[in-house]
């Protein structure tokens, strides 16, 4: 068994020894010792040598289980208030998180990024909630459609033989069944590019692009300071950077998938703005602006229909 940081071995017979004291090695010391430094989660934070755990800001993570050790901060967001007027009955019908305590990923405050590490990753505890409620109550809407046109073919089923009307009214309900479906899969695709969003916007292009910084040192001017990006590092302006990602994907002059690669191209002709989504990379993808080459200066359009 074991004891503290020691293992502790017992014996049946005399000529063994009764205990042996070995030392352990806790898991950053083990880690330190395999890889000669502290390894990083997938999203980019450096492990508390001292513990094992990745710090986040406002939590501590446990990477043996993928389970915050504090609950969430911002759980008292997720609670609805007493419908005593319409403002309070508004916030309840948007509350965060996709349906805040009614939404039972919410209801275990020790969950990391949706319960989906491998799809997700979560830099610091926030997300655009906005577009995460517009990708629930997308979800939401559909799957109301569905009932209602299930609904429609059981009654119709149930009167094909009395009803005129009968089979009219399956069409009606196979064709609602269908959009329902339609306004599900939007719903996801808002939620995962809310995530995705979050992930670029709080990532690599932000310090590359709007920060200029390049290992360290300044080599470039911030590309999206007219739309009020300061490049400041706070919460603050990492979310308005989130925020026009978020636009720019889900209203694009263009798209490009890439059947073969997995990856897509956004175009923003007005904003002349180019995202790049890659998968496999840490950050699921980057955003930036033309001059892309100096000596070679050409719009995002030019950019988007040339690669």
């Amino acid at each position: 068994m074991k004891i503290g940081s020691y293992h502790i071995i017992t014996a049946s017979t005399q000529t063994q020894p009764a205990r042996k004291p070995r030392k352990t090695m806790s898991l950053a010391h083990r880690q330190r010792y395999l890889y000669g430094r502290p390894r990083h989660y997938n999203t980019g934070k450096e492990i508390d040598p001292e513990t094992g755990l990745y710090y986040f800001g406002a939590r501590y993570l446990d990477p043996k289980t993928s389970r915050w050790i504090s609950g969430d901060p911002a759980v008292g967001e997720y609670l609805p208030s007493a419908p005593v007027n319409d403002e309070a009955r508004k916030r309840n019908g948007n509350l965060p998180g996709m349906g805040g305590v009614f939404n039972y990923v919410n209801l275990h405050v020790y969950h990391y990024a949706g319960n989906n590490p491998v799809k997700y990753t979560d830099p610091d505890g926030r997300v655009d909630q906005s577009y995460l409620r517009k990708g629930r109550n997308r979800m939401l809407l559909g799957r109301l459609q569905i009932e209602y046109g299930a609904m429609l073919v059981q009654i119709g089923w149930a009167s094909i033989f009395t009803n005129p009307a009968a089979p009219a009214m399956i069409d009606r309900g196979m064709y609602e069944i269908s959009e329902g479906q339609k306004k599900v899969r939007e719903g996801i695709s808002i939620i995962n590019r809310a995530w995705i969003a979050d992930s670029i916007g709080k990532g690599h292009a932000y310090t590359k692009h709007v920060q200029g910084l390049v290992d360290g040192r300044r080599v470039r001017s911030n590309e999206f300071s007219e739309f009020g990006i300061t490049g400041d590092g706070s919460l603050e302006d990492q979310e308005r950077f989130v925020s026009l990602i978020n636009d720019v994907l889900e209203n694009p002059t263009a798209h490009k998938p890439n059947r073969n690669s997995g990856n897509e191209m956004y175009l923003d002709k007005d904003r002349d703005i180019i995202i790049y989504l890659d998968p496999r990379s840490k950050d699921k993808g980057t955003i930036f602006r033309p001059p892309f080459d100096p000596d070679n200066p050409q719009s995002a359009e030019d950019f988007f229909y040339s690669n």
